[in-house]
């Protein structure tokens, strides 16, 4: 019977950790809040083992060593649920990434249960238990917790294990328990972590509809908002949303009565900022032609072409359904269109999506096997 613990001292933390230590894996969660911050601020730490729940809380304990001591131990496999911003967080703080993990989220796609599916419907599906929700909206940095926010943060490495448990016996009963691990190594590198101040400005909103120096203005625009936003620790949207950048790049203001005439920009940004982002705009008009910023763009797909798309999605979901797993969860139509043109630099062409179906993809594409129709259905034969 599991015990539930509520972790906040020094000591209790080190016994803590040194018991899931033993083990060779531990399931993870975290919760925390980002709403007003550039870094996510890490409010409760969730850890179980096969007979121990704990709730770490960070806020009242100061030297946090321990815990990180045990999230570095290779030895110990960390068991997370969509694992990326947990992660970041740990990243954040630790200036190292857990490892190794296993993503239950990761894991149910290549098991044909969803593409991202949620851990409530996991939970749903495996321990035939609905999780309690009354405290989704929780502001998980206020003190005292109550026992009931306790309990429901706890349930998400409760269930975690059997989770784990079921998948990893569907992963072997299929031979695919290695598969993942490229999937799961590529979670744990420090760079997937990092602000790419190279290229931030393809995360602002219709970047696309921008061409020539605007995208190199937008560059810089963006690059300044981020660098700003990681110093002040501030959302990027509070430093310039946007919109406004989107306006800047796109009408290229070169006075303070141009720019005042946007829309997106309000008196109090112009008279703070307003001198200083048509520096910025100069600044960025300036860069080299080469070195502006290019939106790749795929040659329209001929008719031909088109129609081979449609010859490999249909084999993409012959395959799907062989392996009992959702499509979505293999490729995308958009995938399937960039290998036609040529780009093997795709999701299905490496890792298990190649094994289940991008081979098969590019099979078809060389004329070496080919999808035939038989009793009124479709069927992959090697070419005779």
């Amino acid at each position: 019977m599991s015990q539930d613990l509520y972790i906040n001292n020094a000591d209790s933390l080190k016994s803590l950790c040194s018991k899931l230590a033993q083990g060779d894996w531990i399931t993870l969660d975290t919760e925390f809040l980002r709403e007003r911050t550039y870094r996510p601020q890490l409010c409760l730490v969730q850890l179980g083992n096969a007979d121990t729940i704990a709730c770490v809380d960070p806020q009242a304990i100061d030297d946090l060593s321990p815990l990180y001591e045990l999230l570095a131990d290779s030895s110990v496999v960390k068991v997370l649920h969509a694992a990326s911003q947990d992660l970041e967080i740990f990243y954040q703080d630790m200036g190292t990434v857990p490892s190794p993990i296993f993503d239950t989220q990761i894991a149910a796609s290549l098991l044909g249960h969803g593409e991202q599916v949620g851990y409530g419907k996991l939970v749903e599906m495996v321990c035939k238990t609905q999780l309690d929700k009354s405290q989704s909206r929780t502001d998980w940095s206020r003190r005292p917790l109550s026992e009931k926010q306790i309990s429901y943060a706890a349930d998400d490495v409760r269930y975690l294990r059997d989770v784990y448990h079921q998948l990893c016996s569907e992963l072997a009963e299929l031979g695919r328990t290695d598969w993942l691990k490229a999937d799961f190594d590529a979670m744990t590198q420090a760079q997937k972590y990092e602000p790419d101040m190279e290229n931030v400005w393809k995360r602002v909103k219709q970047h696309n509809r921008l061409k020539g120096v605007q995208l190199a203005v937008l560059k810089k625009l963006a690059q300044w908002r981020e660098e700003k936003a990681v110093e002040k620790d501030k959302p990027r949207k509070w430093m310039a949303s946007d919109d406004l950048l989107i306006d800047l790049s796109r009408t290229l203001p070169s006075t303070v009565d141009e720019l005042s005439t946007l829309r997106s920009v309000d008196a109090k940004f112009v008279q703070h900022r307003g001198t200083f982002m048509l520096h910025l705009i100069a600044e960025a008009k300036q860069t080299p032609k080469e070195q502006w910023p290019v939106i790749k763009k795929f040659d329209k797909l001929s008719p031909g072409q088109d129609a081979l798309v449609d010859y490999l999605w249909a084999a993409a979901k012959l395959k799907a359904n062989e392996h009992q797993i959702s499509l979505a969860s293999l490729t995308t139509r958009k995938e399937v269109e960039r290998l036609v043109s040529g780009d093997e630099n795709v999701a299905v062409m490496k890792s298990w999506r190649h094994v289940l179906l991008g081979e098969t993809l590019k099979r078809l594409i060389d004329g070496l096997i080919l999808l035939k129709p038989l009793n009124g259905a479709l069927i992959l034969k090697e070419q005779e």
